[in-house]
């Protein structure tokens, strides 16, 4: 089958969504390709994401809602919430799953979803060609923009030489847990294993149920540093596993080469994951939006040159790389602490107000907090 259209999308997850829906401005004709997208985890976003991007919550996919997080090392926890700040970071725990689902029911009718994998991509004169096939058939569908949103692995970055060159990367193993005895809403972060160089975060749901993550470099003990975790826990000892999943994600920032010919990279396709969280869904979320508005702006006037699209790179630079630069150099220096220097911190936060209790607001306190921390780190969040 050929299909001919101004914006061709490969990608049905967040960032391919949001694409897909910001390029049907100006009646332009939009394809999406969505080989699959099953992702039952849980993820975090703020509510003040959600109000800049224009989403609105809907309770078919909120599990949770939570008022802030908790610190914890050794038996210090430091709890930043409503009842502790005047600004807490509010957020939504949401079931990914569900989340794209209403994403994808909210596009159907204006954009073309084909649940099919792309295969190769061609430049043929001004246009993209992109080959796709499922179990129905082959597909040769012929764009004037064509928008990667698949992962940073995926084969089609190599073919047009957009991937990213010795790029670091976090392997993260997720669990997600019943019957816990949980007694906050809050988010926990634990740096009870930051000696492993790992990141543990806990993303409480409804009905004693809980997501717990690790992030790590190396993935050789993954499993039984997660697993030891849990057992030592003691609101989390009893539970139950009943989904595992794991992922490997870039860790290095932004790549920069993320618009060619034609051609734009968004979400983990691009580097889109914070680097210190390493969390992807608002940077998804916003390259994808960002994306889609470039793509539909110049697709009217037949611009869509490398010099054309420059102007997501311009978007993305200024409204994220910017933080992710900053959020690069702090895990880098919160990776240089022990267990015990880290509960020093703690322990001496618990005692200093913070009217706020975003990220930026919290690493800022940390590093003041910190004798390790130098000059170059203080004044990149000044």
């Amino acid at each position: 089958m050929e299909i001919i259209t101004d914006i061709l999308i490969v990608g049905g997850g967040p960032s391919g969504l949001l694409a897909a829906k910001e390029g049907c401005f100006n009646n332009n004709k939009v394809v999406l390709l969505d080989k699959d997208n099953t992702d039952p985890h849980n993820e975090y976003i703020t509510k003040t994401s959600l109000r800049q991007i224009g989403i609105k919550e809907d309770d078919s996919w909120i599990v949770n809602q939570t008022n802030g997080f908790i610190l914890e090392a050794m038996d210090e926890k430091l709890v930043l919430d409503n009842t502790t700040t005047v600004q807490p970071e509010e957020a939504y725990i949401i079931d990914k799953n569900k989340f794209i689902k209403a994403l994808r029911d909210d596009i159907k009718e204006n954009v073309e979803i084909i649940d099919t994998e792309a295969k190769t991509i061609t430049h043929i004169k001004d246009k993209v060609v992109v080959e796709a096939e499922n179990s129905t058939g082959k597909y040769t569908i012929t764009t004037k923009i064509l928008i990667i949103a698949s992962g940073y692995h995926d084969n089609l970055i190599k073919q047009v030489g957009m991937d990213y060159k010795n790029m670091d990367t976090q392997h993260i193993l997720q669990y997600e847990l019943e019957n816990t005895h949980l007694k906050t809403n809050n988010i926990i972060y634990s740096f009870n294993e930051i000696e492993n160089n790992a990141l543990i975060s806990i993303l409480p749901g409804k009905n004693n149920t809980a997501s717990i993550s690790i992030t790590m470099k190396d993935d050789a003990n993954i499993t039984e540093i997660l697993d030891s975790y849990i057992k030592s826990n003691n609101e989390l000892r009893d539970s139950n596993i009943i989904c595992k999943t794991s992922h490997i994600l870039p860790s290095n920032g932004i790549i920069p080469k993320r618009v060619a010919d034609n051609i734009i990279l968004c979400g983990n396709s691009a580097g889109f994951v914070n680097p210190l969280t390493m969390k992807g869904l608002s940077g998804a979320l916003e390259s994808g939006t960002y994306a889609g508005v470039v793509a539909a702006k110049h697709v009217v006037f037949d611009e869509y040159k490398k010099d054309d699209l420059k102007q997501y790179v311009m978007y993305t630079d200024m409204l994220v790389n910017e933080n992710y630069e900053r959020y690069m150099e702090t895990r880098e220096f919160i990776e240089t602490l022990t267990l015990i220097e880290v509960y020093g911190i703690l322990s001496k936060l618990s005692f200093v107000d913070m009217y706020e209790c975003d990220i930026d607001s919290l690493i800022r306190t940390m590093i003041d907090e910190s004798s390790k921390a130098n000059i170059h780190l203080k004044n990149l969040y000044n």
